[in-house]
């Protein structure tokens, strides 16, 4: 009879021994053995050659049972197959780095695509005149001075603080509160100056302005909203339009602003839109002759009416 023969089983990660079939000749003879009773009781047979043990399982030292007659067991198993690792969890970010790409030359990377960012926003213009946009919205210089000579058409005003600005010559003073406010014969042109509490930034009282006359008046629309200047002193300036109580459209430009002593104004120049730009030419004047030295309490301006 045949020795039993050794089998490696990778899915249990062990050997396995195993009796050979018998004949068709001995079919009505006793049962077959099994290869533990093929090793124990027959000690007829010729030692079956031992398997071929893995490389680095010590060579040629025999292992543990190398004096019984029968199948040797290798000193160690097979190696395992490496796993590849488990894929990354669902909705998991991963991230990828190119290999042999330095951390410093991306790093310069960014940096010339931010500065690219920064030129072109640079070579914007602030406004679309031609097409009836805000037009120029350059920081104001204001003056280091009190004014003593207006511009031609305009007269120099009292305002908050203390303040002195150039307002239209035809147009009449009035104090609202502490705001001060002047406004064309027909009422339909206004200019309103006051001081505000400086809590927020200026792009968000910007903000919360044009969010005001949007839950006031019919026909709203936001034309554009964004800081003027650098920096996180820097002003902000809304450029507005929306329907009148008699139907007409007026056009009007906010701009809330830090001045040299530190206090916030906000500004306030409206008007009806067939007369544009000349908004813009009073909020102009006004700010570059606004000037004030000490500030008081603030006062809210009231919204457009």
């Amino acid at each position: 009879m045949a020795p039993p023969t050794a089998r490696w089983n990778a899915g249990a990660q062990r050997w396995e021994f195993h009796a050979p079939a018998t004949s068709s000749t001995n079919a009505s003879g006793p049962p077959p053995r099994t290869a533990a009773e093929a090793v124990a009781r027959d000690p007829s047979p010729s030692p079956a050659p031992a398997p071929t043990a893995p490389p680095g399982a010590g060579g040629d030292k025999p292992g543990p049972g190398a004096g019984h007659r029968g199948a040797r067991r290798p000193l160690t198993p097979p190696p395992v197959p490496r796993q590849p690792p488990p894929p990354p969890p669902v909705g998991s970010r991963t991230r990828l780095r190119a290999p042999g790409t330095p951390l410093v030359r991306r790093v310069v990377v960014l940096g010339c695509a931010a500065l690219l960012v920064v030129v072109a926003l640079w070579l914007v213009p602030g406004g679309d005149d031609a097409s009836g946009g805000s037009g120029d919205t350059s920081p104001t210089a204001f003056p280091t001075v009190r004014p003593t000579l207006p511009p031609s058409g305009y007269r120099l005003a009292d305002g908050p603080d203390g303040a002195a600005m150039a307002v239209p010559t035809d147009w009449s003073p009035r104090l609202r509160g502490a705001t001060y406010v002047h406004e064309a014969r027909d009422f339909a042109s206004y200019v309103e100056v006051g001081r505000t509490t400086g809590l927020m930034s200026n792009i968000e009282t910007a903000r919360a302005f044009s969010r005001g006359v949007a839950s006031v008046w019919s026909g709203y629309v936001e034309k554009s909203i964004a800081p003027v200047g650098e920096g996180s002193r820097a002003a902000a300036e809304v450029d507005f339009e929306y329907d009148t109580s008699g139907g007409s459209r007026r056009r009007g430009l906010y701009r809330v602003f830090t001045a040299p002593n530190g206090a916030t104004y906000e500004v306030q120049a409206a008007g009806p839109s067939v007369d544009w730009p000349r908004q813009r030419a009073v909020m102009d004047t006004l700010l570059s002759t606004f000037y004030v030295s000490a500030p008081s309490s603030p006062s809210p301006l009231p919204l457009p009416r």
